[in-house]
């Protein structure tokens, strides 16, 4: 919508800088510039055409745009690395598992094999 800082060439920066400061220059005694002319906060500039928007006609424009860049955003980077994230912690679940696995089976399994061999072996 708006061009790029290195879209606009140098005569174009100058002639909306000279733009701005000729509506804000000081007028003869006796005239008086209206509110209108007076730029606020809530203005928004039309870089292309240095025309002034009303905010409030422009919000919601500009609003919906930015609440789209931040989705493809926010997807661009899930998708890039939520996969990584998640076979990290995967691994470390995988980990947890085997480790607790082993150390129950040292517990309670060898400690009934060896039983088991040793009865074995007696009734031989």
């Amino acid at each position: 919508m708006y061009p790029e800082a290195s879209e606009l060439s140098e005569r174009d920066v100058i002639n909306q800088v000279d733009a701005l400061i000729n509506r804000h220059r000081a007028l003869p005694a006796g005239q008086m510039q209206g509110d209108e002319d007076i730029p606020v906060l809530t203005e928004v500039v039309d870089l292309q055409t240095g025309n002034i928007a009303e905010s409030a006609e422009s919000a919601p424009d500009i609003q919906a745009e930015m609440r789209a860049a931040l989705a493809r955003e926010l997807e661009a980077w899930l998708d890039e690395k939520l996969p990584e994230a998640v076979l990290r912690v995967l691994d470390g679940l995988s980990d947890q598992m085997i480790s607790q696995v082993a150390a129950q089976a040292r517990l309670e399994l060898l400690p009934r094999l060896k039983s088991t061999l040793e009865s074995g072996s007696k009734s031989e």
